[in-house]
């Protein structure tokens, strides 16, 4: 039982130094391009991100993905922590004037420091990850943000399981003025019956709240070497949505699911000139074209 203990503890131990140097390689990542830490009360969860320091109408929001959940696939991680952001190099090459990148609940904190951990626990980062509490938080994030940044309207963006939190968020928000996802796993009973994993059954799916969404403009990127995410795993939430007039699917060849879509981000993000609604049904475009 002492080995055991003693086990625990440097394995505990080890996470609260991997977390903070995570915390600590983000934050000297963002400065270097012009962005500065900030941090949301959003109640029981403190968030972190990082700002470009603009301001304007439209606040740009990036939102990570789901992190480290878990050790191996019968091992919960002690913190969800990203080793690596993939969202925030995403974010920092967004031309907008006014862009934020936003960790999830329990991301960049950790149980050494109590005030900013609160009410942390493996449910939140692995079967609950997209619960009401979480989109609740998140929810708070984003409201503050916007009196903070001084903007009117917001633009979602969210790589892996953060395109899965963006479209819940613009499924309950009435200020979100359009939807990117990139490699999200929209449909995460399809995703976790595909993988063979435990369903996230305290979670929220988006593929419940696509009808909400049929309204707004959105682009989601989908990669179709994507092992993570295969796009086989998100028809049905395009299904869902219907014949929405405001949708672009854009299937990018060769493309997988982590750090390669941050090569061409900012090619990707010049079909943002084209979100809107169009009298024609859902358009498939695949690139390069």
């Amino acid at each position: 039982m002492l080995f055991a203990a003693v086990g625990l503890a440097l394995v505990l131990a080890g996470c609260g130094a991997r977390w903070e140097r995570s915390l600590s390689d983000a934050r000297r990542f963002a400065a270097d391009r012009g962005f500065t830490q900030v941090r949301f009360d959003a109640g029981d969860y403190l968030i972190t991100g990082f700002h470009s320091q603009g301001r304007g109408d439209d606040l740009v929001v990036y939102i990570q993905g789901d992190g480290r959940p878990y050790l191996s696939r019968s091992t919960v991680s002690p913190n969800p922590t990203p080793d690596f952001p993939v969202a925030l190099a995403l974010a920092v090459q967004d031309p907008a004037p006014n862009v934020l990148y936003l960790g999830r609940p329990c991301q960049f904190t950790g149980p050494e420091q109590p005030d900013s951990w609160r009410e942390c626990a493996p449910v939140d980062w692995t079967l609950g990850r997209y619960g009401p509490q979480m989109i609740s938080a998140m929810s708070r994030a984003l409201d503050q943000a916007l009196r903070r940044f001084g903007a009117r309207r917001l633009h979602l963006v969210g790589h892996s399981g953060g395109g899965a939190m963006a479209a819940l968020l613009a499924a309950s928000q009435n200020d979100v003025a359009s939807l990117i996802t990139v490699a999200a796993d929209l449909d995460h009973q399809a995703w976790t019956r595909h993988h063979g994993v435990t369903p996230l059954a305290d979670s929220l799916n988006p593929v419940d709240a696509a009808p909400a969404l049929r309204a707004i403009p959105q682009i989601h990127f989908c990669g179709e070497q994507d092992a993570i995410v295969p796009p086989a795993t998100t028809v049905a939430f395009f299904h869902a949505l219907g014949n929405a007039p405001c949708l672009q699917i854009v299937n990018v060849s060769g493309m997988g699911h982590g750090r390669d879509w941050i090569g061409p981000w900012r090619t990707l993000l010049g079909h943002r000139s084209a979100l809107a609604c169009f009298p024609d049904p859902a358009r498939i475009r695949i690139f390069p074209e």
